[in-house]
């Protein structure tokens, strides 16, 4: 079973069912935004440049990907960044990969990655050169290590020899790696919806996985897999969640034990020291879809084990015709939209590169009362709830 650390979080449920009495609950990047339903809502307040200098490459593989140019804005001009970045590794063979979009208004004259370990490339003279002079949108790095965090610095440049700023990306081998995405503060509204603009713009992270065979849900039947998606984003002050869940049958029954009906939980690991044990800095938060300190859970490490966290959440709940936990009818998923203040997470704020620990589970339950979580989504594969050595890797 799992046990996040506690965050500040305020949370909004939408739940969508296709009867009015009707309950309510286990990666890759896509940009689309899917609607969502209406319905109403209720708030709950509930405490608790020079040119680069000259380098040998190291061994890659580049993906030619030339950039389709109708009007070229940066002949004399840098080219602006590179956007929707993704980072993906491998150990079979031990491999770091990068993705990205060119600006497709901008005529390249080629693609300069640096690489450093320690710190963040500072500029185009600093760090390993990984990729230079070629007009692609991927890379990959097969001359890194297990156990090492890559930091990588990916500069645009024209005819004209002018680089852009560069975009970062942070990688270690094994270990599931999401780039974060910033938002104009006071630009999300907490009330269960994905309607604000700002989520557009960041990464969605589609999840699906199957019921334990060995077990079927209360209605006789079976929810055969769990698919849906998560959003991550912040601002100077906050951190945020979206998760959107197709689960059909929306079930929050056990009192006390959160990790065992539908919810979601999620791990921060600030100091990013990868400990064996939960240590101060480490935080681990269960928000189901019901309002009540009774179905969330909110821990900080000691140094040996979770400790207790009482941070101040403020959530509001949002439901169409539904009534949670009734059986006999199917739902059409939910949601949650979380804002966790920094300040609650023991930092004043957070630095433009900055790495944490971080990893995520999506619970479902489908079973009456007590008997537990039926089946489970964890984004990093071997993570163990109380182990932060084990969880990803979240870069701001």
């Amino acid at each position: 079973m799992k046990y996040l650390p506690t965050i500040l979080i305020f949370a909004a449920l939408l739940t969508a069912c296709n009867k009015p009495n009707q309950p309510a609950i286990k990666g890759f990047i896509d940009l689309n935004k899917p609607s969502i339903n209406q319905g109403s809502s209720t708030d709950t307040t509930v405490s608790t440049p020079n040119p680069p200098a000259a380098a040998t490459p190291t061994t890659t593989t580049t993906t030619a990907t030339p950039t389709t140019v109708t009007t070229d804005s940066c002949t004399s001009t840098a080219p602006i960044n590179p956007t929707g970045i993704l980072l993906t590794t491998s150990t079979t063979p031990n491999k770091i990969s990068l993705t990205w979009t060119n600006p497709s208004n901008c005529k390249l004259k080629g693609v300069l990655i640096k690489r450093k370990i320690g710190s963040i490339p500072s500029d185009i003279n600093d760090g390993t050169t990984i990729s230079a002079n070629s007009d692609n949108a991927s890379m990959d790095d097969t001359t890194v290590s297990t156990a090492t965090l890559y930091y990588y610095k990916v500069f645009l440049y024209n005819d004209a020899d002018q680089y852009s700023t560069g975009t970062i990306a942070s990688g270690m081998l094994g270990t599931t790696s999401i780039i974060q995405t910033v938002v104009a503060n006071n630009s999300i509204v907490i009330d269960g919806q994905e309607n604000d603009t700002a989520w557009s713009s960041t990464p969605k992270i589609n999840f699906s996985f199957p019921v334990v065979p060995t077990f079927t849900d209360y209605t006789g039947g079976a929810d055969l897999n769990v698919t849906g998606y998560i959003r991550f984003a912040y601002d100077t002050n906050n951190f945020y969640i979206f998760i959107h869940s197709d689960d059909k049958f929306l079930r929050v029954d056990n009192a006390g034990a959160p990790w065992t009906d539908d919810s979601i939980e999620v791990f921060f690991d600030f100091g990013f020291n990868r400990t064996t044990t939960p240590d101060t800095n480490d935080f681990h938060a269960i928000i189901t879809p019901r309002s009540g300190a009774s179905y969330e859970g909110y821990w900080k490490g000691t140094g040996a084990a979770w400790g207790a966290w009482t941070p101040t959440i403020t959530r509001s709940n949002y439901t169409t015709g539904c009534t949670l936990n009734t059986d006999g009818d199917t739902d059409a998923g939910w949601n949650m939209e979380i804002q966790i203040p920094f300040s609650d997470l023991g930092i004043a704020g957070i630095t433009a590169g900055q790495v944490i620990g971080f990893t995520f589970w999506v619970n479902d339950d489908d079973l009456v009362g007590g008997s537990g979580t039926q089946h489970y989504f964890p984004w990093t594969t071997g993570t163990a709830s109380t182990n932060p050595s084990t969880w990803g890797i979240l870069q701001f």
